[in-house]
């Protein structure tokens, strides 16, 4: 009876080793692969954010037709412009004037009076002759700044200019023209880019806190996809020196459109496994599955369709294939499957909570309630 106590207490004890050993086992494996998640989040982030600071140097500014190949017409005549008049003459001033009434000498005067001015303003290479109108008292004529528009530094000369010419101008003096016109695009559109980033951003947070009924979720879905955007503008900003205007704006509304749409839809995916039953380990898991195939092929479709525009003669729609096929590749790679469960683990039950009461949609549980 003695030995055979014995014997059970050794198999107890040496259960209860065996248990601890498997408890400490499993503590280790899991410390281990939340520590290669910690490292595999950081390694995105440095890239993603290392792309993104380029996006600090992107220029906004003309694209013109010496951006194109050598071997096309316009490539050829803005050559043979820029070679035999300046780089400023492909894209000139125009200056308009109204002489007011007075006598044709007075006029000529008040003209050669405004030509001094503007050839004295320093960047100008040359004013060309007065061209008057039908009743003799409005005249315009050509400016052409030494400088073009095809790099950052050419661009920052001739808007120096530009600003220096509409400063010394008076009041029946106007400046515009090709040059002008391209100048003031630029500019409008760098003014009010982060006014439409803004309103994007404050919008799409608002739906995804009611549509996703989670606080977290709906902050890391911006602030990753506005990293993945500015990642994009940092390539397009280290392999062109000038980003037309309408590029910015055009590759933020597409591609924050098309990154929310990934992100609802494996979200969804991975709430729907969870209120299923499962852990949020195990609904992340499941819920990435259900989704890869559908997000894989649709980027393969979508980069596809973006590689054919870099084959383009025209450099605005080669900036367009570039951003929108190197966005959609850093979005689906590091964003979606390396970031997306990643801080997702690492959130835990903080990826359902939410600081009102839920019930805005039936059947979608509470954070706090679920956790």
């Amino acid at each position: 009876t003695t030995n055979g106590g014995r014997d059970r207490m050794e198999a107890s004890s040496s259960s209860g080793k065996r248990a601890r050993n498997s408890s400490k086992g499993k503590r280790a494996k899991l410390s281990g692969r939340k520590f290669r998640q910690v490292i595999l989040n950081f390694a995105a982030v440095a890239v993603l954010g290392t792309l993104a600071t380029q996006a600090t140097h992107l220029s906004i500014g003309s694209v013109g037709a010496t951006s194109m190949p050598t071997s096309t017409t316009q490539r050829r005549a803005a050559d043979l412009i820029e070679e035999h008049f300046g780089a400023g003459a492909n894209d000139p001033f125009i200056v308009t004037t109204d002489l007011l009434s007075g006598s044709s000498g007075d006029r000529l005067r008040n003209v050669e009076i405004i030509r001094a001015q503007m050839e004295s303003v320093p960047g100008v290479r040359e004013v060309g002759q007065p061209t008057f109108g039908r009743s003799g008292e409005e005249a315009w004529f050509e400016v052409r700044p030494a400088s073009g528009m095809t790099s950052e530094i050419e661009a920052q000369s001739t808007r120096a200019t530009l600003r220096h010419l509409r400063t010394l101008a008076p009041q029946w003096v106007i400046v515009g023209g090709p040059g002008a016109s391209k100048i003031d695009l630029a500019d409008r559109v760098a003014s009010r880019l982060p006014l439409v980033i803004g309103v994007v951003l404050c919008g799409s947070l608002l739906l995804l806190m009611i549509g996703l009924q989670s606080l977290a979720l709906a902050c890391k879905a911006v602030m990753l996809n506005l990293l993945t955007v500015f990642a994009s503008f940092g390539i397009l900003s280290y392999l062109f020196d000038v980003i037309d205007p309408l590029v910015p704006i055009f590759l933020f509304a597409v591609l924050f459109g098309v990154s929310m749409d990934y992100e609802v839809f494996m979200i969804g995916a991975i709430r729907d496994a969870r209120e299923e039953g499962g852990s949020d380990a195990q609904a992340i898991a499941s819920g990435l599955r259900g989704s890869a195939r559908v997000v894989t092929g649709a980027a393969l479709i979508m980069v596809t369709v973006f590689a054919s525009f870099m084959t383009a003669a025209d450099e605005v729609t080669r900036q367009f294939g570039i951003g929108l096929g190197s966005a959609i590749v850093l979005d689906v790679t590091l964003v979606r499957f390396i970031l997306l469960p990643g801080l997702m683990q690492l959130l835990g039950k903080w990826n359902w909570w939410t600081p009102w009461k839920s019930g805005w949609k039936s059947g979608w549980k509470s954070g706090w309630k679920a956790g």
